[in-house]
């Protein structure tokens, strides 16, 4: 859903996403170091879906992001993610698209 900000269609869709931006914007004070707005909260939901992948299919080796990574190498081919190329590509120098990459790679081997 946050990767999809820029093409929510419904109504349905652009309310959830409005309850997602009210709880981003009500967890900013907690963060005591540095801020947590959209980019930050695309980046925690890439991490946070690649730990739960990792969980889910027990695998024992986790890919850590490295900026040294040519974005091609992680580009997602998978049909019914790959609108997340275009969303995430340039978010944290491709860091969410990279646990993005990584999550569908685990998930539909």
């Amino acid at each position: 859903m946050i990767a999809k900000k820029d093409i929510l269609k419904t109504e349905s869709e652009k309310a959830r996403f409005s309850e997602i931006i009210k709880g981003i914007n009500q967890f900013r004070h907690f963060v005591f170091v540095g801020k947590f707005e959209i980019l930050e909260a695309q980046i925690a939901s890439a991490k946070s879906a690649y730990l739960a992948s990792v969980i889910l299919t027990n695998t024992y080796e986790l890919q850590k992001f490295n900026e040294s990574i040519p974005l091609m190498d992680y580009m997602i081919t998978n049909t019914a993610y790959n609108f997340l190329n275009k969303r995430l590509k340039f978010v944290a120098k491709g860091e969410a698209l990279f646990y993005w990459y990584q999550t569908v790679k685990l998930l539909t081997n």
